[in-house]
């Protein structure tokens, strides 16, 4: 495989300070490495893809991705470093990943300047791909927003190349970088990555919860799955997890390292019932919930739940009787159809609540022995 060179011009303007003749000497030697980080997916709890992340050399001031990029940026070769940091990335994924592996899927982060410039010539992501043995269908071009897209027919036409020869693509850092929703909107991505800004602390802020259960509905309404960044606590993964975040990725579940093991740094806990006492019953279970009455509209219910986001379920009593049980994930689904609040806003609840939820006495024991009616 072809490696990525300089340009004798470029290679002359690296020469007139050490930072320049270190990059130079990277281009050279291809003294970049690969670290890769897992996006797991919430549904099964394993290990959906690897994102490759590119490392300068160890113990240099180029090991930092930003200072690597930044500095190749500023002397004019931020094409040719995306490049070789593409094909080093695949190069590494290859070598790591077990057979076993063979549809765990590479994220593999492409420059919007890359994209635009007219130097970049067609097919080489493909080449390499070929020359590894790397199969389209597992790779993801992931956009990274260093700068805004100005000429968005010529961005679109380089995305929709990338389309028709079988990439899936997917929008990094929604929310932190320049286009963030027009971009979405454009492009219409297989992935939108959520910058982690948004994710830190989201069981504490109602505000960032409100944003993601936003952003959620808009992702369902467009076939887009979302991945949440940044996610360092047990706390904010169970909201993600209720929220019904598709992937997560972040030092919670694992930090970047040169391997592609599938094994998680994080474990869930299985709730596991104890069953041997059949003294307890439900009533040790119990917590107050909020409730709506029989004459709630879809509208009213929206509006409560908007300003409890902790609130997954609300039950529909009535002179102290549950008539049924409306989940948040359900309202959700039917406020993301299509004119789905205009259709449905006026309709009472009980067309979206469920009429058959399971209702036991607080006397009925735990242990599966029963102390009262159900």
């Amino acid at each position: 495989m072809e490696r990525v060179t300089l340009p004798e011009a470029k290679c002359s303007g690296l020469q007139h300070s050490p930072l320049g003749r270190e990059l130079k000497d990277i281009f050279d030697h291809q003294r970049i490495q690969t670290h890769f980080q897992p996006i797991v997916g919430l549904k099964t709890r394993s290990v959906f893809a690897f994102e490759a992340l590119t490392r300068g050399p160890d113990n240099s001031a180029l090991y930092s991705p930003a200072h690597l990029f930044r500095l190749a940026s500023d002397h004019g070769c931020l094409l040719e470093m995306d490049l070789m940091a593409r094909r080093v990335s695949i190069k590494n994924f290859m070598k790591s990943v077990a057979q076993h592996q063979n549809q765990v899927k590479l994220f593999l982060n492409v420059s919007v300047s890359s994209l635009m410039n007219v130097d970049h010539r067609s097919g080489l992501t493909l080449d390499c791909l070929n020359y590894y043995g790397l199969n389209i269908h597992q790779v993801v071009i992931e956009i990274t927003e260093l700068q805004p897209v100005e000429d968005s027919g010529l961005f679109l036409n380089a995305i929709q190349h990338y389309r028709k020869m079988g990439f899936k693509v997917a929008i990094d850092d929604l929310g932190s970088g320049y286009n963030g929703l027009k971009l979405w909107s454009e492009v219409k991505p297989d992935f939108v990555k959520i910058d982690k800004h948004f994710i830190a602390d989201i069981d504490k802020q109602a505000d960032k919860y409100r944003f993601m259960e936003t952003i959620l509905t808009l992702a369902k309404s467009l076939g887009t799955k979302i991945i949440a960044e940044g996610v360092e606590t047990e706390a904010e993964l169970q909201i993600l997890e209720k929220l019904g975040v598709d992937f997560v990725q972040g030092y919670l579940l694992k930090r970047p390292s040169p391997s592609t093991a599938l094994t998680l740094d994080y474990k869930w806990n299985e709730v596991v019932q104890d069953v041997t006492n059949p003294k307890e019953t439900v009533k040790l279970l119990c917590r107050e919930a909020f409730t709506m009455p029989l004459d709630t509209t879809i509208d009213q219910m929206t509006d409560e739940l908007l300003h409890r986001p902790g609130v997954d379920y609300v039950p529909i009593v009535e002179k102290g009787r549950v008539h049924g049980m409306v989940w948040r994930r359900e309202l959700t689904e039917l406020l993301a159809s299509k004119f789905g609040r205009d259709l449905h806003g006026r309709k009472n609840i009980a067309k979206l609540m469920d009429p058959s939820p399971l209702v036991f006495d607080i006397k009925y024991a735990v242990g599966g022995g029963e102390s009262g009616n159900h």
